[in-house]
């Protein structure tokens, strides 16, 4: 089932953190949205916010699986983090466009179970520009692009349907060369020795 996106205007950018675990081989990112105006200015009610630290009443989760991706919602079903079980030696290594658009807050759309998931078909291309550190995982062209954060970019069929996210300043560390054998300098130096004799 296609994701679709609601992308509501925003008068400040998210704050998003992307980084990878080598050894799980997956790659997260986080998004923070700054507190609304009309959130900031609620009236303090010491005992009742007490009461909900010690009891907080369970949110609501909200799941989008993709195959290999995952995205996470919160309880007004904005993105918040997006999880990739990648393996970077099959991305598809090209330049990458950095994403330009009109600043919104992304509220997802999709047919949740009463288990408050969802399924989507799984992301058909893995694209990365290790020159300017961009990732961005596709189900299609975009027509039109939703900045998120300074390091996050949803982009848009004309119907709404997700079909790119981007994430920015992102760069996989280079592996360390990993020092030789004893055996293997040892090979090394009896085919230097080989070669020379003849």
């Amino acid at each position: 089932m296609p994701i679709r996106i609601d992308p509501r205007p925003a008068t400040a950018l998210a704050l998003s953190q992307a980084s990878w675990d080598p050894e799980g081989g997956i790659l997260s990112c986080t998004i923070e949205y700054p507190v609304a105006a009309d959130q900031a200015d609620k009236p303090a009610y010491p005992l009742r916010d007490f009461l909900d630290r010690q009891w907080p009443e369970p949110e609501p989760i909200w799941i989008v699986d993709a195959g290999p991706l995952t995205l996470d919602l919160d309880d007004r079903k904005r993105l918040v983090e997006v999880y990739l079980l990648a393996s970077p030696a099959t991305w598809t290594l090209q330049p990458i466009e950095p994403a330009q658009g009109d600043v919104a807050e992304p509220y997802l759309e999709a047919q949740f179970d009463e288990g408050g998931h969802a399924k989507c078909q799984p992301i058909q291309e893995e694209q990365y520009d290790p020159q300017q550190g961009i990732v961005c995982l596709s189900w299609g062209p975009a027509d039109h692009w939703r900045i998120i954060s300074p390091t996050l970019a949803l982009g848009l069929a004309s119907d709404g349907k997700l079909m790119k996210i981007q994430i920015s300043e992102f760069r996989l560390p280079i592996p360390k060369p990993r020092p030789k054998s004893a055996w293997e300098r040892l090979k090394h130096r009896l085919m230097q020795s080989a070669d020379r004799a003849r």
